[in-house]
């Protein structure tokens, strides 16, 4: 569609310049949020590597004074004492329960999800849902624009934009809205009633096709797309971070408490003992 779209308007090489441009939104995306989350993944990946450090080198021995001095064991102690067990019981077989989950992730993920069941799941997930859905709109806007500006049929270039991205619900509401504009619909109308885009794109949308200014109405409201999905991708790095600090700052604190607190109790036993 867009080769005869840039073939009929004689700019094949514009319109494929500004779709590949378009078309890397999502991947530009993806990458940003990538960033954002590499620090606190690099974090609690630093937690669990300390975790399991200690319970297969240090907690057998430390299992091991606490019951040569008799000693009560506290329960926040012995449940890390029972991590340590279970970390020697596995051995290296524990590494295969994180491989075998990005494993699975994977399949999941790349073959037994099919395209458009991957879109409608990443749809509804927290926090990644909205950016996913931001950026699809945002390509969306910009591809339809596009398509319009190269003098494509509005009936035709809807499910043409619909079907150039990775979101089903919105290609299967493209398909549908363009039988209502075949009808004598108004575009803004019908993405009014669809839900398609917020309500406030509707009312720019709908004052630029009384004045004749569809595609560049398209390429500011995809310009503010793609600024809300960068802004979620920047929250999503923000509240993965919050929580990443959280988690780590209370992972440290339980193996401070767990460590030291059978380690005071010694003192006091040594002390008593020297009296």
């Amino acid at each position: 569609g867009l080769v005869r779209a840039g073939l009929r308007t004689g700019r094949l090489g514009e319109v494929l310049g500004r779709y590949a441009r378009f078309d890397r939104i999502g991947a530009d995306l993806q990458r940003s949020l990538w960033w954002h989350l590499a620090y606190p993944l690099l974090l609690l990946s630093a937690l669990v590597g300390l975790y399991l450090f200690i319970a297969a080198v240090v907690m057998r021995d430390f299992e091991a004074i606490l019951q040569d001095f008799g000693i009560a064991i506290p329960g926040i102690t012995r449940t890390l004492i029972q991590l340590s067990h279970a970390v020697h019981r596995m051995g290296w077989g524990l590494l295969a329960v994180p491989l075998g989950m990005l494993f699975l992730l994977w399949l999941g993920s790349r073959g037994l999800l099919g395209e458009s069941r991957r879109g409608r799941v990443a749809n509804r997930l927290p926090l990644i849902g909205p950016l996913w859905r931001w950026s699809a709109l945002a390509e969306f806007a910009h591809l339809l624009g596009l398509l319009i500006e190269s003098e494509v049929p509005l009936v035709e270039a809807l499910p043409m934009a619909g079907e150039g991205i990775e979101d089903p619900d919105l290609a299967d509401a493209t398909r549908q809205m363009a039988r209502e504009i075949e009808a004598g619909q108004p575009l803004a109308e019908t993405l009014g009633r669809y839900r398609v885009v917020p309500s406030g794109a509707v009312k720019i949308l709908e004052w630029s096709e009384a004045q004749q200014a569809l595609p560049e109405a398209l390429r500011l409201v995809g310009e503010t797309f793609e600024a809300r999905a960068r802004a979620q991708a920047a929250f999503v790095g923000i509240f993965s971070l919050v929580v990443a600090v959280v988690l780590t700052l209370a992972g440290l604190l339980y193996l401070l408490v767990a460590l030291y607190w059978p380690l005071y109790q010694i003192y006091e036993l040594v002390q008593k003992m020297l009296l």
